[in-house]
């Protein structure tokens, strides 16, 4: 039997649902900024970077004493910039969650994106990253993360 000889007379493709983690949809990873434009930013204003920077925290329960220890540390840590946390970006852009700066290319959080989080708090979830984002409120500024990340990253 030949298998490049045969004769294929009917090909049928089914889709099927695939179950996507929390953390690869966009609605989480939106809030997730949003709780960070909230709690752990001056003016609810965040660069890019820092964005990355919490969001690589949030990945992983280990990193939180990373992230804990840059207040006082020099040494920045070596994070994955994550494109899930652009396409995030993009459609809280898009869904009027968040602002950006035409100035500073800056990300702020609007209105509607502080009415979102009111909504989500009262529904008590993300514990997590909420402890987190209290304890280290707004200690981590940008001029601090520009400065650590100047020998690591090209801003």
């Amino acid at each position: 039997m030949d298998l490049f000889n045969l004769e294929i007379q009917n090909i049928q493709f089914k889709n099927k649902k695939v179950p996507i983690s929390a953390e690869m949809r966009p609605l989480y990873r939106i809030t997730r900024l949003l709780l960070v434009l909230e709690y752990a930013s001056r003016k609810n204003t965040a660069s890019l970077i820092k964005l990355q920077l919490f969001d690589w925290t949030f990945q992983n329960s280990e990193r939180y004493s990373v992230l804990k220890n840059l207040i006082s540390t020099e040494n920045f840590p070596i994070i994955k910039f994550d494109p899930f946390v652009i396409r995030a970006l993009n459609y809280g852009i898009g869904l009027g969650l968040i602002e950006i700066n035409d100035t500073n290319q800056n990300f702020t959080l609007s209105s509607k994106g502080k009415e979102w989080l009111f909504s989500v708090k009262s529904q008590e979830v993300f514990q997590n990253e909420l402890q987190l984002l209290k304890i280290i409120k707004k200690s981590i500024t940008e001029v601090k993360i520009k400065e650590l990340s100047k020998g690591r990253y090209k801003l």
